[in-house]
């Protein structure tokens, strides 16, 4: 799961919990946030899908399945290349 989901995913959570929205309001701003690839697999979701079934096929489709630690020692170990930008190296 690349940095961008972890937060996309991180943000939507919280959101759902802090219960401002209502549900339905928070479903479709979740939906046309999103763009590309992920966007055409949750339109293979019903119009009424809740944002749990819509987080989780996020995160079945496009999430990490190496664990935290692999994922830090990763983090760690990184090395940037000569002539690549900080962003470009964190976005790999």
């Amino acid at each position: 799961m690349d940095v961008a989901m972890v937060c996309y995913d991180v943000y939507a959570i919280v959101m759902i919990e802090s219960n401002i929205y209502h549900d339905d309001i928070l479903r479709h701003a979740v939906r046309n946030s999103i763009t590309g690839l992920p966007r055409k697999v949750l339109a293979t979701l019903k119009a009424s899908a809740s944002m749990t079934e819509i987080i989780e096929t996020l995160e079945s489709n496009f999430g990490n399945i190496r664990s935290g630690e692999a994922l830090m020692e990763e983090f760690y170990t990184m090395k940037q290349g000569k002539k690549e930008t900080s962003k470009a190296a964190l976005e790999r």
